[in-house]
């Protein structure tokens, strides 16, 4: 179990483009308890599992994933302890994720105020206010456009709020109502393909 689990470790990392000890200060780890985890001479805790899942974006089952013919029963022998302490670990992984959520809100307040003096100026320049309430929809949009890419996920972006968001748009805008609503067909087929 663990020469399957370690081996599937290293190919994420690799896969990745990191090194042992990038990873390690990615997931707040020690460098010395990535190699042990490697080199299968031990097991990583329950929150550097969790830690390991959510930076490479995979569930638990995928990256712990033990094929039934290769099970040892062991008759009861104590599971390994790793060398690096947990609640240490989980507190950096924390602070990381609250660093990286203030970056997203910072990047968003100037996109706001963009959306909001755009919708202004239309509105009292060109009596717009109808179809220029639209810009609010598209600061979500860019947020979580903005997170996809940073996460290097397609599947975090609200792809139904922007098929909405341009219906609307083609609908008040341009008055494509009927053959624009084919684009919410497209919704099930970007999840299908992500």
């Amino acid at each position: 179990m663990k020469s399957n689990f370690s081996e599937r470790l290293k190919k994420y990392r690799e896969s990745a483009g990191l090194s042992e000890r990038e990873l390690a200060h990615s997931i707040g780890a020690e460098t010395a308890s990535v190699k042990s985890w490697e080199s299968a001479e031990s097991l990583p805790a329950e929150e550097m599992i969790e830690a390991l899942c959510k930076f490479y974006g995979v569930n638990r089952d995928q990256l712990t994933y033990v094929d039934p013919d290769e099970i040892i029963d062991v008759n009861g022998a104590e599971p390994q302890k790793v060398s690096a302490p947990a609640e240490k670990g989980e507190h950096r992984i924390k602070a990381a994720f609250r660093r990286r959520d203030r970056r997203f809100a910072l990047v968003m307040v100037p996109v706001f105020i963009a959306a909001l003096a755009a919708f202004l100026i239309l509105g009292f320049t060109l009596d717009a206010w109808h179809p220029a309430w639209l810009l609010f929809l598209c600061v979500p949009v860019v947020y979580t456009l903005i997170k996809a890419v940073a996460v290097g996920s397609m599947r975090k972006f609200n792809y139904p709020l922007f098929v909405a968001t341009l219906y609307l748009f083609t609908g008040f805008v341009l008055g494509n109502w009927h053959p624009s609503w084919v684009i919410f067909l497209t919704i099930p087929v970007f999840y299908i393909a992500m």
